[in-house]
């Protein structure tokens, strides 16, 4: 292989690296990604707090425990 046959695959091989990096096939010149737009962030509602009802009272969760388990000493 001459010096220029060798000259030009390694300039096609750095095109191609190149154009994959960038998201194009062939060089990163032609076929540009364009910039993702910028989120827009929607406010999202506060829940409305409903206050418990006099006379009821208020909901209290206790937390469940494992029974013991016997230990028999032989």
């Amino acid at each position: 292989m001459s010096r220029r046959t060798t000259v030009l695959v390694g300039l096609l091989a750095a095109a191609l690296l190149l154009g994959a990096t960038t998201g194009c096939a062939l060089t990163g010149a032609v076929g540009r990604r364009p910039p993702t737009p910028t989120p827009t962030f929607t406010k999202t509602p506060k829940p409305t707090f409903t206050p418990t009802p006099v006379g009821q009272p208020p909901l209290v969760i206790t937390p469940v425990r494992p029974t013991p388990t016997p230990v028999v000493v032989a």
